[in-house]
């Protein structure tokens, strides 16, 4: 049966950026934002297309503490709280995009803490198709493939097609879908 998810949820990471950080560290800051920011558009796209209001309170942005802490632990992760917290205050909510599966491991220890079920009680959704997160919760947890592996392997093929002689337009770009 259709799910009919009406008040979808988001949560990122925001990344701190320090005061006084190398070129390198900002170019690494820039590409996380860029990260962060292709989420939050795709986000808005999807829920205007699917002709929903966007409400900034259902969105968290946490800066993550990301502390050594075993898979098998991660209902530990200080965040674990702060996402029951979050979902306690807005009972509204009925899925959430997690831009990580990270991410969404913490939250599915979060529904956990208030003895609800994902996909039963509330939609989740991961990304990056992450396999130690995927099984550091028992049940499964739906995720959007990176495509990680098809990324490498489309660069090498590129690569040698230019080692070959062969050249791209300026703005070239291969797409692998999703």
């Amino acid at each position: 049966t259709e799910r009919g998810y009406q008040k979808i949820g988001l949560i990122v990471n925001a990344m701190p950026h320090p005061t006084s950080a190398s070129n390198e560290q900002h170019t690494v800051f820039n590409q996380s934002d860029q990260i962060l920011s292709n989420s939050m558009n795709g986000y808005y796209r999807g829920m205007q297309d699917t002709g929903q209001n966007i409400d900034e309170d259902l969105i968290l942005r946490i800066q993550l503490n990301h502390t050594a802490i075993p898979t098998g632990n991660l209902s530990q992760h200080p965040a674990v709280e702060q996402f029951a917290e979050w979902l306690a205050a807005r009972p509204q909510i009925d899925a959430v995009f997690c831009v990580h599966d990270f991410i969404a491991a913490l939250l599915l220890h979060a529904l956990n803490r208030l003895n609800k079920q994902a996909g039963k009680d509330i939609g989740v959704v991961g990304a990056g198709n992450i396999e130690s997160y995927l099984s550091a919760f028992p049940g499964t947890l739906t995720t959007l493939d990176g495509h990680f592996a098809e990324i490498g392997e489309s660069a090498c093929q590129l690569l040698a097609e230019m080692r070959d002689g062969k050249t791209f337009p300026p703005g070239y770009t291969h797409v692998i879908p999703s």
